[in-house]
């Protein structure tokens, strides 16, 4: 078994400290329940709860509920309620808000164009929903009653191309939210924008970000923002991956720091950013002075991260393999992480597992295989 590496970073004018000797143990897991579902069921995993898409009925702490036939999209929202994106007629769609309880709070007609993709969707404000086309880099809003409040095209060449990319950041309560957007497709340039979006629905541009291609965006408590992605100095080949980190407050870069693969999982604590990849679980102080490395025992491909009590967890899938049109993976593995120490934990079933997540209020994790859903307590 390979050893875990601890290490602590501090810029060189301050101090290097790096300690190797942590190793990884192994513990064993025993499933608490089991659901059966169906294949072609929706799962949302909720820090509540788990709810399947379709069925009528609530059993053993799973939640199931119908909505529209030909689902398109079911997804978290913030608030703990549920948007449905559910097929009406050709390249007509109706958005549906449910809260906590499965009681419908809105529901509107809207439509695309054809080949647009579907729009990522996010409350906003004052019972407002944005509508992110990252084809166009356009960002549209609408009332819960779906009457369009604005459309803005965030910049003046808004070619229409897949490959770029538009995020939607959550900001503080009472001031403005951010859009992280991409003015053009991946290429050797950096060419991703950040924008805020205050309460009463303006935006402006705010500052360049140093990036070709985006993933995630992020902004603390301490108005740190922090964004992860590619950069390409010459030519794809020379892909650089970055978590970077800025100040708002005066608009400045604070810190640069390259991985190895691209986070698939970034978000924020208390002054604090978690970074997980393919290799390595990071935290990150958001003043950009301190960095805590722990790299896996073996790649894998992350499916949740949950903080409980000074204990980081990390659930996960190794061996992926695509498989009658989904990805699926031989073993789940979560990693627990405590006073410094890493315990692995794998988790095996008789089918492929296709997904995995935590049920944070429970204190429980869930494993979803193509037959059933089991559910462990957090070791």
């Amino acid at each position: 078994m390979s050893n875990m590496k601890r290490i602590n970073i501090r810029p060189l004018s301050l101090l290097i400290t790096i300690f190797l000797s942590i190793g990884i143990s192994q513990g064993k897991l025993q499933v608490q329940s089991s659901v059966s579902v169906n294949s072609n069921e929706k799962l949302i995993i909720q820090s509540d709860g788990v709810c399947i898409v379709e069925n009528t009925k609530i059993t053993k702490g799973v939640k199931r509920f119908s909505t529209a036939k030909n689902i398109v999209s079911a997804f978290n929202m913030e608030k703990k309620s549920i948007g449905i994106i559910s097929h009406v007629k050709s390249f007509t769609y109706q958005f549906t808000n449910i809260d906590s309880d499965f009681k419908i709070l809105s529901t509107f007609d809207f439509e695309i164009i054809r080949d647009l993709g579907f729009p990522q969707i996010h409350r906003g404000a004052n019972n407002q929903y944005l509508f992110l086309n990252p084809v166009e880099q356009i960002v549209t809003i609408y009332n819960d009653r779906g009457d369009q409040i604005v459309q803005k095209s965030l910049f003046d060449n808004n070619d229409f191309d897949h490959e770029k990319r538009l995020f939607f950041i959550q900001g503080t309560e009472n001031d403005y939210d951010l859009i992280l957007a991409q003015e053009e497709a991946t290429g050797n340039k950096n060419s991703s924008y950040l924008f805020a979006l205050t309460k009463n629905v303006q935006f402006s541009s705010v500052i360049p970000i140093q990036l070709s291609l985006p993933y995630h965006g992020i902004l603390t408590q301490n108005n740190v923002l922090g964004v992860t992605g590619t950069s390409f100095t010459n030519t794809y080949q020379d892909a650089i991956h970055k978590i970077l980190l800025y100040d708002l407050t005066s608009n400045s870069l604070i810190k640069n720091i390259e991985v190895p693969s691209p986070p698939k999982i970034f978000t924020k604590g208390t002054n604090q950013i978690y970074s997980v990849t393919n290799k390595d679980f990071r935290i990150l102080s958001d003043d950009g002075l301190v960095s805590t490395k722990y790299e896996f025992s073996e790649e894998m491909v992350p499916f949740d991260f949950h903080l409980s009590n000074s204990t980081y967890y990390v659930l996960g899938g190794i061996n992926p393999e695509y498989t009658n049109g989904s990805i699926q993976y031989s073993q789940g593995i979560l990693y627990r992480i405590r006073d410094g120490k890493s315990t692995e934990f794998s988790v095996v079933h008789n089918s492929s597992i296709l997904q995995g997540g935590f049920i944070s209020e429970n204190a429980q994790f869930c494993i979803r295989t193509s037959d059933k859903i089991f559910f462990y307590d957090l070791p």
